[in-house]
């Protein structure tokens, strides 16, 4: 939660949107993508619970699914990720991420990503 403050006062103030159902359910992408890498999510919301599949590609490397599962908390979101790799020269096993984050207006959905070896970093998505 305090992460999701932080990130409120980083963008001005308060101006958070409650994420309802109606809000989060649909489509978002990744925001100012390198070419050939990128993130997209279909989320759909059940009261508190979010579930969702996506997929993933890496500028010259690899793309795959990913899997969603998460909760509304308050004005939080809280999503856990699983990336499948399906196209690669190097297969892989699944990796995990965890996103953190809130809806800064009704086409933006930002927070922080953990990933599995503890780096992490912003992301910010766009409702499609």
């Amino acid at each position: 939660m305090l992460c999701v403050a932080c990130l409120a006062m980083a963008c001005g103030g308060s101006d958070l949107l409650a994420p309802t159902p109606e809000r989060l359910q649909g489509r978002w992408a990744t925001a100012n993508n390198i070419p050939g890498s990128g993130e997209s999510w279909d989320l759909g919301v059940q009261g508190s619970g979010i579930s969702g599949t996506g997929s993933w590609s890496g500028e010259a490397c690899c793309a795959g699914t990913i899997s969603l599962t998460g909760t509304i908390a308050g004005d939080s979101i809280h999503l856990d990720l699983t990336f499948v790799v399906t196209s690669s020269a190097n297969p892989r096993a699944p990796f995990h991420s965890h996103f953190d984050g809130a809806l800064m207006s009704r086409n933006v959905l930002r927070g922080t990503v953990t990933n599995d070896d503890g780096t992490s970093g912003e992301q910010r998505l766009e409702r499609q």
